[in-house]
């Protein structure tokens, strides 16, 4: 392992052993050699497989005799960071073998700036294709250079529901993070790095709340996978039929120590909601973005609408008077209105895009074909002199 290494790739496991080998692989497989793995098995119940890389120096395996739970378990791979940026990759994600290689080309472009953010692409394992056993990556390649976007004006954005907060800054798989920033932030938060239960969603309010912009690269560095371990995909799957998620989020949110957690107040469960919470629920610090949290989930969420005590009850978290509901109504209907012609251009701009832009949908890939189609991207990318 290098002495100081210039990236912490960070990789969370439980109950991963389906997935895990791809996402270490491809770490593995980064053209530049200054980096670190550290995977973290929370895990010590089930004594799933984990391939054996240990020969490797640039790996360090850590495995825990009691649960951590989500938030404790990123909390323990940040501290065990040793590098000047860090990302944490998920078990069932993966990154291109050019990935550091781009991070040090955007950091030398925009050296005083401690967050680059990556377009996402995508890959979907066998187990959630009902029509192929077989994966499937999408992949978009930009030639463009890194640009600075500013991280009020998107902070506002995803409020208002114009972006998805993980389209942004998180400390999740897609963006890397400079340890420095990190370690400032923790300080900010007297010594807690992820205030809200889901470490991503944590994150990703308080890079926002805590940098003026960050570097945007619209060549994707890494690929989302969406896996039957992927909590996102069980969220939606349950709330599609109807059941309840309580157990769920317990399961992957809290830890054996806790009390059990209450994302989304116990009233809502979608994603948007989850920001919305990291982002007010901090001593009532921001409530200059209430009443636009509130107009947008009173035409967002089935919930709100269905349920006025609901509606009080979120309205009051969100430091807002019964007598503010119609100040809301007015607000959401005017939020109603923009987001239909944002997302009217943006789909246009979607299909212009993939029309005329390199897109790549590989479909019918077995697992050991995705670090070889990983390997063809990269060469496509050199063809077009971007690394």
């Amino acid at each position: 392992m290098p002495d100081d290494p210039y990236l912490s790739i960070l990789i969370p496991y439980y109950h991963g052993s389906k997935v895990i080998e791809l996402a270490l692989k491809s770490a593995l497989q980064q053209t530049e050699s200054d980096i670190e793995i550290v995977l973290s098995i929370d895990d010590h119940i089930n004594s799933d497989f984990i391939p054996d890389v240990s020969k490797d120096s640039r790996v360090k395996i850590f495995r825990h005799q009691k649960r951590l739970g989500m938030r404790q378990n990123y909390d323990f791979l940040v501290k065990q960071a040793s590098g000047e940026w860090i990302t944490i990759l998920g078990q069932d994600d993966s990154m291109l073998p050019f990935a550091c290689e781009q991070l040090k080309r955007c950091a030398k472009l925009y050296p005083t700036h401690d967050i680059v953010v990556a377009k996402r692409a995508y890959y979907f394992w066998p187990s959630v294709l009902s029509s192929t056993k077989s994966f499937a990556i999408i992949y978009q390649i930009s030639g463009s250079k890194p640009t600075l976007a500013d991280s009020n004006t998107f902070l506002k954005k995803v409020i208002l529901g114009f972006y998805e907060y993980s389209e942004g800054p998180q400390l999740y798989t897609g963006c890397f993070v400079k340890k420095t920033l990190v370690e400032r932030i923790t300080k900010l938060n007297k010594g807690e790095l992820f205030r809200y239960p889901i470490p991503d969603v944590s994150s990703a309010a308080d890079l926002l709340l805590n940098s003026k912009s960050f570097v945007y690269l619209k060549l994707p560095l890494f690929l989302i996978g969406t896996s039957e371990l992927s909590n996102g995909l069980k969220i939606s799957n349950l709330i599609k039929s109807g059941a309840n998620i309580d157990n769920l989020l317990n399961e992957a949110f809290s830890s054996p120590n806790s009390s059990g957690v209450r994302v989304g107040q116990n009233v809502f469960v979608d994603k948007t909601f989850y920001f919305y919470e990291a982002i007010t629920d901090q001593d009532k610090k921001y409530c200059q973005y209430a009443k636009w949290v509130a107009a947008s989930l009173v035409i967002s969420n089935k919930r709100f609408k269905e349920s006025p005590i609901k509606a009080r009850v979120i309205l009051s978290f969100f430091c807002l008077k019964p007598k503010s509901v119609w100040g809301v109504l007015v607000r959401s209907l005017v939020i109603r209105i923009i987001r239909q012609m944002i997302s009217l251009v943006r789909v246009l701009v979607g299909v212009f895009s993939f029309t005329t832009a390199k897109l790549i949908v590989t479909p019918n890939l077995h697992e050991l074909d995705v670090l070889k189609e990983m390997d063809k991207i990269h060469k496509k990318v050199q063809t077009l002199g971007i690394s």
